[in-house]
């Protein structure tokens, strides 16, 4: 089965009430006079990986493409509207890019041009793509849509709350999985059929991301943790030994297992081993995920991209926008590895 990688941007719901506050939600409206500079630059929603390329999806800005990982050059010939790129997908000939404001578009020669327009409001908001075995799939307001001819024609295969994350699972060949704001994680078969949702998903119901590994899914439930499953019916928990963490997004590259967690940074692990890592701090919320010639790259809210570089960071934005050095040296400074003590387990109470 040929599975295209995706990205999906990363956004806060609504969830159950934590034991402690939350950080602050990214919000999902902007001022309607932003401008390149202005408060939400660098807002880096969605990295995806397509051979020579990385491509960088932003929040007003569009994408970028970069042939190295340290330079970029905008990619936007052909692309209309407010350009709040939420995820790319690609199938090795075309690059696909969805918006909040519920549009589809596709490059094939270096030019944008729209596929379908979804609609506005909530229900038409596009927050996930991906590409398997001929078929684009579309994570909307509304549900999933799928086509398979370049999308001439399309079939709803589900129907119900907002999807936010699409990943299809190697452990499964031919199915596909979905993560919803406020229902679980569900799942379909390859041809659309046999829709439903993982009744017995342990985790909170609004799910932020998924991430399919060589052997497993991974699923992440804002407020609530990270989740694992090998067959899509149990799920356990990724324990990280942090007492309550608030993550955006994961990512597993053979045994290494790399977690964003908003507030506090990057956690960098073994899968063997997920509470035994260290943390790169880094004061903004860490957006998406991607590995690209053997680094580790991230986006971020506000100060765009960086790389993993052993035991530090590096900015990774030449060409992308123009950022206070300044902010991008302090985040830099704060970045230095750490690897925290475990929490001591919860005290019982009387009795």
């Amino acid at each position: 089965m040929t599975v295209a990688l995706f990205a999906v941007a990363i956004f806060a719901f609504a969830c159950k009430p934590a034991r402690r506050a939350a950080p602050p939600s990214m919000p999902i409206a902007l001022p309607d006079d932003w401008t390149p500079g202005g408060p939400y630059a660098g807002r880096i929603t969605c990295l995806f990986a397509e051979g020579e390329n990385l491509f960088a999806g932003g929040w007003h800005t569009g994408v970028f493409r970069s042939a190295d990982g340290r330079n970029w050059t905008p990619f936007n010939d052909g692309m209309t509207g407010n350009r709040d790129v939420l995820a790319l997908a690609g199938d090795g000939r075309a690059l696909y890019a969805a918006t909040l404001a519920g549009e589809l578009f596709t490059n094939e020669n270096g030019a944008w041009r729209i596929v379908r327009e979804f609609g506005p409001g909530r229900r038409g908001a596009l927050r996930a793509l991906a590409y398997a075995d001929g078929a684009l799939i579309v994570g909307a307001g509304d549900g999933v849509h799928l086509t398979r001819d370049g999308g001439r024609s399309w079939r709803q295969i589900w129907s119900g709350a907002d999807v936010t994350s699409l990943a299809v699972a190697p452990f499964s060949p031919g199915r596909l999985f979905f993560g919803t704001a406020g229902s679980g994680v569900g799942s379909c078969a390859a041809d659309g059929a046999d829709c439903r949702l993982a009744g017995a998903f342990p985790g909170g119901k609004s799910i932020v991301a998924l991430h399919a590994g060589a052997s497993e899914l991974f699923a992440v439930a804002e407020g609530d943790g990270i989740f694992t499953t090998r067959d899509g019916r149990a799920f356990a928990r990724v324990d990280l030994r942090r007492g309550e963490i608030y993550p955006l997004a994961v990512l597993v590259d053979g045994d290494r297992l790399a977690v964003s967690l908003q507030g506090e940074g990057l956690w960098l692990a073994s899968r063997a081993r997920p509470s035994a890592g260290r943390l790169l701090r880094f004061p903004r919320a860490l957006m998406a995920l991607v590995e690209f010639r053997r680094e580790l790259f991230f986006g971020s809210d506000g100060l765009g991209v960086f790389a993993v570089e052993g035991e530090s960071l590096r900015a990774a934005n030449q060409g992308l926008l123009n950022f206070p050095q300044e902010l991008v040296d302090e985040a830099l400074r704060g970045s230095a590895t750490r690897t925290p003590p475990t929490p001591p387990p919860p005290r019982k109470g009387p009795g």
